[in-house]
């Protein structure tokens, strides 16, 4: 696999690729089952292994999102942390899962293997999860209740040190289990297809879709059903079923091993990323080669060799005694350079999460205010986060059946429109859609600072009132 597959696969790069992309030619060869052997086609691998392998996705969606999507209103409803400090909770949370998401990629790809890093990650979370139960069913890790006329007048008492300390260590523990999760899973799933075997290419392409509709399934079951548990039924319920849920799909991961294909852990590309550019920072001062061909591994690259970034050739130069820790290869060489090449890439989707992490945070906590009544049936705040799973796989599909077709009509090519016009465009709604809320923020800060003055108001008159028939009653009284 090269590095750019696995980088690609990572949590911070949200697409689903052809890892096998390079190398692919091989790909059963590495393969061997639970024994150590060549794999048998008809006993391992394929979907046998491959539907397993998604039940720990889908259980992984269940429990990050049936968390993250409804976590805001439990920390300003129940904990009364104001909304500001509850939403950089959420965010430090999904932010450290997926940073973590590389450790897990590194853990497996340098050392433990995909399917070990997919069983601990299963296990770990299935524990933040049921600690994260604890934590809200123990009334004395919530503060004392508040009435209305307190929280007006911002006299709830806030949760203390003490009572969000395993709150803390709940949510890290799911972000470490969850991180484990997401960045090899996918990359486990497609080992249990051999891409040199037409018939099963053709069922991996298969696997990434029915991946990501495993991932819609997840997130929509956690928004809809387990939301409205947390908020009618109790927290310990909602999290008590995604904790069940998790320790389910670990138990089932467990027992579908002899299903099936492993391969072993052939480095991380984080560790060839960092070599190249350590060498090439150490013979910066080296001139180059008289001809590109007399760089290391030339000739049997698997990449072109390109002019771009030449400083990075450095690194394949060869002097003296060819020492095989002090060189890199061209193929290696040209990998950091595609690397490179999309990074400005990647910065500009940091901009497009910043505005998605509004969904689990400052939305949900808008639509506390709304009125949400469908007759006598209260839709919970958290649950409008449908809107959002519902539109993605609508304009997925309207992508691809109506939208592209149309684009090929207009510029004559194949895709329709190139990738980066697609992320364009993508960048491009985002920025309505924040301006959007930023107008009915606007209005709804307006409108709940009228209401409290009302209320204030309200709260004046009657108790002017209380003391002037208070004050007739002591007149009536004298003699």
């Amino acid at each position: 696999m090269s590095i750019e597959s696995n980088l690609l696969s990572s949590p911070f790069f949200f697409c689903f690729v052809h890892v096998s992309s390079h190398g692919a030619k091989d790909g059963s060869e590495e393969a061997f089952d639970y024994r150590g052997n060549p794999p048998d086609k008809s006993k391992t691998g394929g979907w046998l292994g491959a539907g397993l392998i998604l039940g720990s996705e889908l259980s992984e969606r269940i429990c990050v999102m049936g968390i993250s999507m409804n976590l805001v209103t439990y920390l300003v409803g129940d904990l009364h942390i104001s909304s500001a400090k509850s939403a950089t909770i959420v965010t430090n949370f999904m932010g450290t899962l997926n940073l973590l998401g590389l450790l897990g990629g590194f853990l497996a790809d340098a050392k433990l293997g995909r399917y070990k890093m997919v069983a601990i990650s299963a296990s770990v979370t299935a524990l933040g999860v049921l600690l994260l139960t604890v934590a809200t069913t123990i009334p004395s890790m919530r503060p004392p209740l508040c009435d209305d006329f307190r929280r007006l007048h911002h006299q709830c008492v806030e949760a203390n040190g003490h009572q969000l300390a395993l709150l803390y260590v709940a949510l890290y523990t799911i972000a470490l289990g969850g991180g484990g999760i997401k960045s090899n899973v996918s990359g486990f799933g497609s080992d249990q297809f051999d891409t040199s075997d037409p018939k099963e290419e053709k069922q991996m392409i298969f696997f990434f879709n029915r991946f990501y509709f495993s991932i819609s399934l997840g997130s929509l079951f956690a928004v809809i059903v387990l939301v409205y548990v947390q908020d009618n039924v109790g927290r310990g319920w909602g999290y008590g079923i995604s904790a069940a849920t998790m320790v389910v799909a670990a138990v089932v991961l467990l027992c579908g091993t002899k299903l099936y294909r492993f391969k072993k852990p052939k480095g991380s590309p984080f560790t060839v990323i960092w070599r190249v550019c350590f060498l090439a920072w150490k013979k910066r001062n080296e001139s180059y080669p008289s001809h590109q061909s007399l760089l290391n591994g030339y000739e049997t690259t698997t990449v072109p060799h390109t002019e771009r970034l030449k400083c990075l050739d450095k690194a394949a130069v060869v002097f003296k005694e060819k020492d095989p820790w002090m060189v890199s290869t061209v193929t290696q060489v040209e990998e950091v350079k595609l690397v490179v090449k999309l990074i400005p890439i990647w910065a500009t989707n940091i901009l497009f999460w910043t505005i998605y992490s509004q969904m689990t945070t400052f939305t949900v906590e808008q639509a506390t205010f709304m009125e949400r009544k469908l007759g006598s049936f209260t839709v919970p705040a958290g649950s409008y986060s449908a809107f959002l799973i519902l539109t993605i796989l609508l304009f997925t599909s309207l992508n691809e059946r109506v939208f592209v077709p149309l684009a090929r009509m207009v510029t004559k090519k194949p895709q329709g429109i190139t990738s980066l016009q697609r992320i364009g465009v993508g960048l491009v709604l985002s920025m309505a859609a924040m301006a959007v809320a930023a107008v009915i923020e606007n209005a709804r800060r307006e409108a709940e600072h009228q209401y409290k003055a009302d209320m204030i108001s309200v709260g004046v008159d009657d108790s002017v009132e209380k003391e002037k028939e208070k004050s007739e009653l002591e007149l009536k009284d004298i003699p």
